[in-house]
Order: C-alpha cells, then structure tokens, then sequence
C-alpha cells in the first residue's frame, strides 16, 4: 500500500483581479479566501482517459464509471478498485430511505437505481424507469430527477424533468442544451437551480431554473472568465473539466494542454464568474461533495491516480 500523504495547497486569486465586479457577503469564501486542499485517499489506476464520471461517498471512498459502462468501487485503506459488474452508469448521488446521502447507480437487473455501496442493496426499493439507463446523466430534482440525453439522430442534447409517480416515471417539460456538439457537464439542483457548463471555456454557463411551469434556461451575465472573453483568447490551450458545486457556488478546472498549469475558476450561486486561480499541479477533479466538502479527481504524479481531497478555506486574500 502506498504511504499515506498528505497535499496542503495554497491558490492564490490570479489573472482576474479587479475585472470581476465586488462579490456579495456570501460569496466571500469562494471570492476572497485561500482554498485549501488535503489528501483523504488515492489508488493507482489504468486508463485514466477512459472514466467518464464518479461521485464521492462521505467517507472518502468514491464510484466511477468509464466509457465501456463499466462501474468499480474504491475504498480508503484498499489498494485497488473493486468491479461492480451488476451496475452500469449512470451513477447519482441521493438520499436513501434514511436520509443519508451516497452513490446509485442503474441496475440492469432491476430496472431502476439501487444503491451501489452497502450491505442492504439488494433490500432496497429500485428508484427510478428505463429511460433512466439510457440517460448521459442523471442528477436529483424535487420529487424526480433532470435527465440529460442526446436528441435522436443528432449531436444536441437536452434536459427533461422525470417525476416519478405511484404508476412510474413520467417525463416532464424539457429545454434544449447547446454545447456546439460536446457534452454538457451538469450540476445537482439547488434551491430549484441547476447549472449545465460546456467543455468551452468561452461559452456562458447555462442556467436552469426549475419552476412549476417546467424548465426556464438562461445565461447569466459575465459567466465566461475575462481570460476568454475576447475573440481571441487561447481556448485550444485548455482542457475542461466537469463544472462542480461548491461551498456557495461552483467551481471547475482547466488542465493545460501539455503542462501541469491549472486554472481553478469560481462562480457565484447565481453563476457570475468571481476569480481564477492558478497553480502548478496534475490535477483535475470531476466530481465533488459539497455537504462534506470532499472533491474527486484524478492525478499524475508520477503514475495515474484516483484521489479524494478534503477542501477549506484559509485567510483573506490581499492580493495576487
């Protein structure tokens, strides 16, 4: 087993400065504050390029799934990831029939999402209808879940609202996503709004509220980072990954192409772009825990790992 190590990192706020306006009070963490970063876990792993998406459990233990549908579970304290080859993506986090939060992940077998971690799995009532494991991604909603899918025949997708009822699942209102052909990475709702962000940085984020009349889309203003702002800006340079929900706010990294230099950007809950960070480091995350403030991510230091770090946040920052 790999000796147990611990990574302290300090971002300073870099390259945004005075562009961004004043942020409100309750942004001050994600705005204003050095954001701290220890290690709880790490595995080795092979083919790194091939995980599409995980979600990460309260103890630090974390499920991917790759792009062959495959689903393994990684365990702290265990050397490698276990297969899961009952489950199949997707993976989303909810609450169970106790209140405590986990990974589910869709069951063939079963027709629906089981929990994917546990002992009482199999007791366990199968939430969710068929057109659920055809679903890119999946993220809970009141009384159902938002669903993104390709539209048939094309490279758009789209958002549907799942209710799901005493006679099953009924799909609701739905509102198109342009991401130009990529796909859209998606974030869980809160207080009624969810977020998707495309794999271009220059493209606003999009802002979804959900309201009783179904599905309202909008872009907030001054989403996109001043870096990449101007026509010109360098967005071939950068790889991105899945935008996150963080304390107050969301959160993503651009990797870029062929150095360790990262960018870390943050937004408000209202998704205004507040700061960039920049640090020297291979790594990137994708999945994140907000409640217990534990990000997932994957690392090349030197060789390919899973990681779970814990975040906080330090003292104000003066300046860069």
């Amino acid at each position: 087993m790999r000796p147990a190590r611990t990574l302290f990192l300090l971002l300073p706020a870099l390259l945004t400065g005075c562009l961004e306006p004043p942020a409100e009070p309750r942004t001050t963490e994600l705005a204003h504050r050095a954001f701290h970063l220890d290690e709880v876990a790490a595995w080795p792993v092979e083919n790194p390029e091939l995980i599409r998406g995980g979600v990460v459990e309260a103890g630090g233990g974390a499920v991917v799934w790759t792009a062959d549908d495959e689903v393994f579970h990684f365990i702290p304290g265990e050397d490698e990831g276990v297969a899961r080859p009952e489950l199949r993506p997707p993976v989303v986090r909810l609450a169970s029939e106790t209140g405590a939060e986990g990974p589910w992940a869709w069951s063939p077998a079963r027709g629906g999402l089981v929990p994917a971690v546990g002992t009482d799995r199999e007791g366990t009532r199968a939430l969710g209808c068929p057109e659920l494991g055809e679903a890119l991604a999946v993220v809970p909603a009141p009384e159902g879940f938002v669903v993104l899918e390709l539209v048939g025949g094309t490279s758009l997708h789209r958002l549907t609202l799942v209710v799901e009822g005493a006679d099953g699942c009924v799909p609701g209102p739905e509102v198109p996503v342009d991401c130009a052909g990529s796909t859209p990475g998606i974030v869980s709702p809160q207080n009624g709004v969810l977020f998707a962000g495309c794999a271009d940085p220059a493209r606003p984020l999009q802002r979804i509220e959900l309201t009783s009349g179904g599905l309202h889309l909008t872009e907030p203003e001054l989403s996109v980072p001043a870096a990449f702002r101007e026509a010109s800006a360098p967005v071939g340079q950068w790889t991105v990954m899945p935008l996150l929900r963080i304390d107050g706010g969301l959160f993503r990294v651009l990797a870029h192409i062929g150095s360790d230099l990262r960018r870390l950007e943050f937004w408000s809950e209202e998704g205004r772009h507040l700061r960039t960070s920049a640090v020297e480091a291979p790594v990137g995350f994708f999945a994140t825990s907000p409640d217990d403030q534990l990000l997932l991510g994957l690392r090349d230091d030197p060789a390919d790992e899973l990681v779970v770090f814990a975040w906080s946040w330090g003292a104000i920052l003066t300046g860069p």
